[in-house]
């Protein structure tokens, strides 16, 4: 495992743009949704199909065609938004299996891309810190 952390400042808000949602569905899992989100974004040509048939972790899909992901389990959200402000979407779990894409977020919010129902929301931060604790702080995110 190689552990990447500077010491930093992050911006007091930020968003990432250009990402094509995708929703949960029969043949697509909620972590799969996620992971084609992020690939698809960096151009990757994916099928959410195929990624949900292979039931691996997000971090296994990312890794398929990334160079660098990066697994933050255990880290704040308020640690895995700096990769947000530095341009990177971030993964955050909700629950067992199913997580959220991270945006987006300012003082007070955080923006996300939620594949339970197809739409972007934005939840308080307090809400969204609590929610993610609940499921493990994990998180996974990408260097490059």
């Amino acid at each position: 495992h190689i552990v990447v952390w500077e010491r930093s400042g992050s911006f007091l808000m930020n968003s990432v743009a250009g990402i094509e949602m995708r929703q949960e569905s029969g043949k697509v899992s909620n972590l799969a949704a996620c992971a084609y989100m992020v690939l698809k974004a960096h151009h990757f040509s994916v099928s959410a199909e195929k990624l949900s048939a292979k039931n691996r972790s997000i971090y296994e899909m990312l890794q398929q065609y990334m160079e660098e992901p990066v697994n933050l389990n255990g880290t704040t959200l308020e640690q895995a938004l700096y990769f947000v402000s530095s341009g990177k979407y971030v993964i955050g779990m909700t629950g067992k299996s199913t997580a959220v894409v991270i945006s987006g977020y300012d003082t007070k919010n955080v923006t996300y891309y939620n594949p339970q129902n197809g739409k972007q929301e934005t939840v308080s931060r307090t809400q969204m810190e609590s929610v993610f604790q609940s499921a493990g702080n994990r998180f996974v995110s990408y260097l490059k």
